[in-house]
Parts: structure tokens; C-alpha cells; sequence
């Protein structure tokens, strides 16, 4: 079967993604990254099972060489390279399959990965665990590795003190309501028993605290 190209599109501004139309309908969506290992233009006529096979040909190179595009900006997950690369417009198992050969190379570390992202939202954005753990598994990281990650970063005894040092600077704007201090420190990632706890300690008169050394049960 044989058509025209009549248009390439941007379905969405900024998105690297591309639909090709023949004789006027949409055909494909595919990515600009496939695309420019290509010649097409409006207007050519294509066999399309060739075309396919064309497009085809192309999709592994375009993986790849996106993928280590992205790579050198920042470190990716496994997970979380093939779900941006998918988002882009190429097809997933194409990109599955480059990340894997990536990984087999080392250019992605999915342990690395974890331990850079736990460092970044525990010691520069001040995470608690709780909620450091739920943004590195909205990254794709898988939750055992997450786990383990921050399991070095910061310890049980090193995350009360943290809870305990951040109550203590929040607690002149807490206007003495308890609840709405712990309620800032659940928010900021600590669970609402240690919250608790080192509202409770921040807000008490002195030598009328509780030991927020001692840990959860």
C-alpha cells in the first residue's frame, strides 16, 4: 500500500514527540529522535510497509543515543530512563532494551541512582524519610532499593535528631499549638509519632520535655 506524507507534527508544544500523517490522516506518532536519522519530507510518496521498516531501523539508535543524551545531564533509574524516554515518544521496548544494554555497561546503576537521590532530598531538601521515600518511588526507584538508600544516608538515631532540631526552629511560629507543629513536621517527611514527640519536647517548658532520644516503638 502506497500514500503520501502530507504533514509532521507536534502534538504538544515543547514534546519531543511527532505525528506523521498520510493522505491527510494520522499515521504514526513517533519521536523526533527517530525522525532525524531520516529523511522525510511532506510531500513524498512511501511505500508504507517499507516506511515502517524504515522507522523500525531507526529506533534503536534514537534509544540509545537519547538515552545517553539524558544520562550526561543527570544519573537515571532503569525505570525511570525508559518511562522518560516512552514519554518522549519512543517505543517502550525499544527503550527497554537500550537502557538494559546501558545497564550492562554501567552507564546506569539503579543502586547509584538510589543513593544519589537519597542524599539529595534528605541532606539539600531536608526530607524526612517517609517522605523521601515516597518521592524516590514516584522516581521509579524501586521501594527495597529506596529503603536501602536511605537506610545509609540517615540513620534512626540521626533522623529523631533531625525531627527534633527542626521542631525546635519551627516552634516560635507554632504559637504553642502542638498540632500544628507536628503537623509541619509530618509534612516535611517525619511520621506523625515522632512528629508528635518532638513537638511535644519543642514546645514544653523547660525541664518538662520528654527524652526524644528514645525511638518510636
Amino acid at each position: 500500500m502506497r500514500g503520501t506524507l502530507t504533514a509532521i507534527t507536534c502534538p504538544i508544544r515543547g514534546s519531543r514527540r511527532r505525528t506523521l500523517f498520510i493522505d491527510g490522516e494520522a499515521w504514526m506518532t513517533t519521536s523526533r529522535d527517530v525522525l532525524a536519522r531520516l529523511t522525510l519530507e511532506p510531500g513524498d510518496e512511501h511505500d508504507l510497509d517499507d516506511l515502517l521498516s524504515t522507522i523500525a531501523e531507526a529506533i534503536p539508535g534514537a534509544c540509545r543515543a537519547r538515552a545517553i543524551e539524558l544520562l550526561a545531564r543527570r544519573d537515571y533509574g532503569t525505570a525511570e530512563l525508559v518511562r522518560r524516554l516512552s514519554d518522549e515518544g519512543l517505543p517502550r521496548d525499544g527503550c527497554v532494551r537500550a537502557v538494559a544494554a546501558l545497564a550492562v555497561s554501567g552507564y546506569v546503576d539503579d543502586e547509584r541512582r538510589a543513593a544519589s537521590l537519597a542524599r539529595t532530598l534528605v541532606e539539600v531538601r531536608g526530607y524526612g524519610r517517609a517522605r523521601a521515600l515516597r518521592a524516590m518511588i514516584g522516581r521509579d526507584i524501586d521501594p527495597e532499593a529506596a529503603s536501602r538508600a536511605l537506610d545509609a544516608v540517615v540513620s534512626a538515631d540521626e533522623e529523631t535528631e533531625r525531627a527534633a532540631a527542626l521542631a525546635r526552629r519551627l516552634a516560635p511560629a507554632a504559637r504553642g499549638s502542638v498540632d500544628r507543629l507536628a503537623a509541619r513536621l509530618v509534612r516535611r517527611g517525619f511520621t506523625p509519632g515522632l512528629a508528635l514527640r518532638c513537638s511535644r519536647e519543642a514546645l514544653a517548658p523547660p525541664g518538662e520535655g520528654e527524652d526524644v532520644g528514645l525511638l518510636d516503638p
